[in-house]
C-alpha cells in the first residue's frame, strides 16, 4: 500500500504572513479545507485557480501549489519537495467533486 503524507496547507494574509489552517492528504481534502476556511468568515469566492511553481520556502528548494479564491491579496499554499510529489497530490483531485467552486 502506498503511503499517503500529510500536507499543511497555509493560509497567506495580505501582510504576507502565513499560519497553517489545516492538514491534508489530498487535494479534495486541501479544497474542502479552503472551503471551510471561507465559510467560517462568509467569504464568497467567485472562481478559483491553482497552479504550481518552483519557489524557496525558509531558504530552502521546493515546489509551492498556490490557490487563489479571489481574494487579490490573500492565498493558500501547500509546499512539497519535489515537483514530482507536487503534481501528484494535484492529479488526485477528483473532477467529480460537485462542491466545486468554493
Amino acid at each position: 500500500m502506498e503511503k499517503k503524507f500529510v500536507h499543511p496547507v497555509f493560509f497567506e494574509n495580505s501582510y504576507g504572513k502565513e499560519r497553517v489552517i489545516a492538514e491534508v492528504q489530498t487535494m479534495d481534502e486541501a479544497f474542502d479545507a479552503i472551503r471551510e476556511f471561507l465559510a467560517e468568515r462568509e467569504y464568497k469566492s467567485y472562481y478559483t485557480r491553482f497552479w504550481l511553481e518552483e519557489t524557496k520556502y525558509e531558504n530552502e528548494p521546493c515546489v509551492v501549489l498556490t490557490f487563489d479564491v479571489g481574494s487579490w491579496s490573500e492565498f493558500f499554499h501547500i509546499y512539497f519537495d519535489n515537483m514530482l510529489q507536487a503534481e501528484k497530490f494535484r492529479d488526485s483531485f477528483s473532477f467529480s467533486n460537485e462542491k466545486i467552486p468554493f
